[in-house]
């Protein structure tokens, strides 16, 4: 948003000092003609000539001058230069934060910078804080990048310990190049170091041991420690169980292989694993494989089972899970986009101002209204003339609601309740209503001024008990 309103600004004033002087000049130059309109036609055509040059100007300024800098410094730090390519990489960054380029253009430019960047930063053997930063920050924002990730990767896992920032690249690579085994295979490995068994990295390590058996043989025997550790048992883990059992790691599996046997529904995924499980432990018994299996913690079981989704076939699971998390990342990368878009920022602040104005228009067009009518002097009132009238119409005008607390469709019935209301001092009496074949008799109690009123008195004999229920309805008392 500065740079927005540093760019117009900027370029708004040149449009004003070079419009002004040339709109004189070519008004001196013609037949003058009455009247403002032809003047304001041609300092305001003009204006906006100038203005829409200025960012054509500008762009071309800033995207030649910025690429001119970006292949230089590749040059320099080819022959070995690089203090004099850092200084032209700086040089392309300051005409970035320039006022020259339009927002329009300036993620285009970005994505250029910082991909030259980092490729200059991962060529630099000080490991440079700020060029790590913006490394990390460029493979956050482009884990599409496959050069870039592989070297950067290449280069963290030598790292002892990692940061969030550097975990928070990873799964963004991990997720984005889900094809590259060799970034794949790296990543593997350093999740296995760090012991990690969330979804992001199970799927990294079922990934490659289906993909590349040979190439992650050793990692069969610790993911199977860590599973162990956990007290996991699903089909993923006992076709861990079992791999790692064959390079002879077998004393602890036993446990592992119990608790899959014990917990694990038969189904033709793993109905294969589940006999190879039961021919390694041989005779072990029920009450040897449930004191085997003590700790381990069923991820699903025939209780709590989806039907609906086992009953489908596991070719359509697997697809249908893949694009339910396809679908949420390409969600998650619009919301960051639309964050990030100057013009949808700029948008927002157009309706923003927009929305602003129409509400400041609405509330000066009622406040001139009231004023106006304020001002106006009222009509003399009406004279005012007495009219006697009989005492009820003037108890209905004034008390035009009541509430109704029974119906019945006995008469004897009504009378009886009204009697029991009556005898605890309440204005109670019943009327008669029909209602196509049926008559009600309607039990009511008192009048009152406003429906507020009603209510209140309403809820009050609700509370103490007197009546069950009511509602507040128009008085037409007989």
């Amino acid at each position: 948003m500065y740079h927005l309103l540093k760019h117009s600004v900027l370029r708004l004033w040149a449009s004003l000092m070079l419009a002004a002087p040339t709109s004189l000049l070519i008004l001196s130059q013609l037949a003058p003609r009455p009247g403002l309109t032809w003047p304001l036609t041609v300092g305001g055509g003009l204006l906006v000539a100038v203005f829409l040059l200025l960012g054509w100007g500008g762009n071309r300024l800033a995207r030649g001058g910025i690429r001119r800098r970006l292949t230089r410094g590749e040059a320099l730090a080819r022959a070995g230069h690089h203090g004099e390519a850092r200084d032209m990489l700086r040089q392309a960054v300051a005409i970035y934060d320039s006022f020259l380029p339009s927002p329009r253009i300036r993620p285009r430019l970005r994505t250029a910078i910082t991909a030259r960047l980092a490729r200059f930063y991962l060529a630099r053997p000080d490991g440079d804080p700020a060029g790590r930063e913006g490394l990390r920050s460029y493979l956050r924002a482009h884990p599409n990048d496959g050069v870039v990730a592989k070297a950067w990767l290449r280069a963290a896992v030598r790292q002892p310990v990692w940061d969030e920032a550097d975990e928070a690249a990873a799964d963004r690579i991990a997720e984005a190049q889900a094809d590259d085994d060799g970034i794949q295979q790296i990543l593997g490995g350093r999740y296995l170091a760090m012991g990690r068994t969330d979804f992001l990295a199970l799927e990294v390590y079922r990934r490659m041991m289906r993909r590349h058996p040979a190439e992650t043989a050793g990692w069969h025997r610790r993911l199977a420690a860590l599973f162990l550790n956990e007290g996991r048992c699903d089909d993923f883990a006992l076709e861990t169980y079992l791999a790692a059992w064959e390079e002879g790691d077998r004393p602890g599996l036993r446990r592992g292989l119990a608790a899959c046997l014990m917990y694990l529904e038969p189904e033709p995924g793993n109905q294969r694993m589940l006999s190879d499980a039961r021919t390694l432990l041989g005779d072990t018994d029920a009450v040897d494989l449930e004191i085997l299996a003590e700790g381990f913690h069923p991820s699903r079981g025939p209780a709590i089972r989806p039907r609906r989704l086992a009953s489908l076939p596991r070719r359509m699971v697997g697809p249908l899970v893949s694009a339910g998390s396809r679908l949420v990342r390409q969600a998650v990368d619009m919301l960051g986009w639309l964050r990030g878009s100057p013009a949808v920022r700029w948008a927002m602040a157009g309706v923003g101002a927009a929305v602003f104005l129409a509400v400041a228009g609405v509330v000066l067009h009622d406040t001139f209204d009231h004023l106006k009518v304020s001002s106006e002097p009222a009509p003399p009132a009406p004279p005012t003339t007495v009219v006697e009238k009989p005492l009820l119409e003037e108890v209905l005008m004034r008390d035009p609601f009541t509430i109704q607390v029974a119906a019945y469709l006995k008469r004897e019935h009504a009378e009886r309740y009204v009697a029991e209301l009556q005898g605890r001092d309440l204005d109670a009496y019943w009327q008669e209503a029909r209602s196509r074949d049926k008559t009600w008799y309607q039990v009511r109690i008192s009048q009152f001024p406003d429906k507020a009123a009603a209510q209140g008195f309403g809820e009050r004999l609700k509370d103490e008990g007197v009546i069950d229920d009511f509602y507040v309805v128009d008085s037409d008392r007989p």
